[in-house]
């Protein structure tokens, strides 16, 4: 909730980022967008864990995703989208296959 109120005063007023609050408030959501990603993708593929219970959780790690593309740039976000892409190969399931696809094409599109 935190990155879309941030992404979307970003659009309302891009003076927001050179701001004493947004030099120092950007930065750090900007870098803990990606760790959180990577962390709940370890999540998502711990062993044991059923198809439908990861599928279950896809729509909230693709808003995040919608999110942290706004902020971050693809380089910033290229560790997550390997780590994507990595589970998209990885899995059978090909519900997840695509969740996962679509999560790895949003990474790839980044704040400039």
């Amino acid at each position: 909730l935190e990155a879309a109120s941030i992404a979307h005063e970003l659009v309302t007023d891009p003076d927001m980022a050179s701001s004493p609050y947004g030099s120092r408030e950007l930065p750090i959501m900007r870098a803990g967008l990606p760790k959180s990603l990577i962390a709940m993708l370890g999540i998502l593929a711990l062993p044991g864990s059923s198809d439908d219970w990861r599928r279950a959780r896809m729509p909230y790690l693709l808003a995040v995703t919608t999110q942290a593309a706004k902020l971050n740039t693809p380089a910033e976000l290229a560790p997550v989208r390997a780590r994507v892409m990595a589970l998209a190969e990885a899995s059978d399931d090909a519900t997840l296959r695509a969740d996962l696809a679509e999560m790895a094409k949003t990474l790839g599109v980044g704040a400039s």
